[in-house]
C-alpha cells in the first residue's frame, strides 16, 4: 500500500458482485485495480461502472494477480466457488474481503481461516446483507492497523 487506499482485485461480477463494485468503488479508502469474472459481458459492463480500461478485466484471478498488483482481494464468485479462490488469494499472501458464506462446509471455512492466519494475512467476510461503507471500514482497518472485526478468520477458527 503506497497510500491509505487498498489496491482490490474484484472477483465476480455477478449481480452480487455489482452490487458490491459500486459500494467498493465510490469508498475513498479503495482502489479496485482489476476485475475478474469468466464471462466476457460481464467484465465489459464491470469496467464502464468502474472506470478500468478493459485490459484490466480478467476471465482468471491468476492472471489479474500477477498483473494488477493488489492489496487484497474482494470474493463475490458463487458460494460453491468461493473457498477455492479464497485459497488461491491467501496462497498469494494477500488479503481477502469475501461474500457470505465464504465456504459451504464448516470444514471449508476452517481450512481457509487456518491458511489466513498461518499465512498472517487477513480474511473478513461480508455479512448477509452485503457490502456497506461501514464494513469496508473495518476491512480497511483489520489490514492496515489489526483491528479485528466481529467476522474475522480468527473467529472462525475459535467456533
Amino acid at each position: 500500500m503506497n497510500d491509505l487506499r487498498l489496491r482490490c482485485i474484484h472477483a465476480g461480477l455477478g449481480t452480487l458482485g455489482q452490487g458490491c463494485l459500486e459500494v467498493v468503488q465510490m469508498h475513498p479508502l479503495f482502489e479496485v485495480v482489476g476485475l475478474v469474472d469468466p464471462d466476457p459481458a460481464a467484465r465489459t459492463r464491470a469496467c464502464a461502472q468502474a472506470g478500468l480500461p478493459e485490459e484490466m478485466a480478467f476471465e482468471e484471478l491468476e492472471e489479474a494477480l500477477m498483473v494488477c498488483d493488489p492489496d487484497a482481494v474482494i470474493v463475490t464468485v458463487a458460494a460453491a466457488l468461493r473457498s477455492d479462490l479464497i485459497i488461491q488469494v491467501l496462497a498469494a499472501d494477500l488479503h481477502v474481503l469475501s461474500a457470505h458464506p465464504f465456504a459451504v462446509s464448516d470444514e471449508e471455512a476452517r481450512r481457509c481461516a487456518t491458511i489466513a492466519l498461518n499465512r498472517g494475512v487477513r480474511l473478513m467476510v461480508l455479512r448477509a446483507e452485503g457490502p456497506t461503507p461501514d464494513q469496508l471500514e473495518q476491512f480497511h482497518a483489520y489490514v492496515t492497523e489489526g483491528v479485528e472485526p466481529p467476522t474475522s478468520a480468527r473467529r472462525v477458527v475459535q467456533e
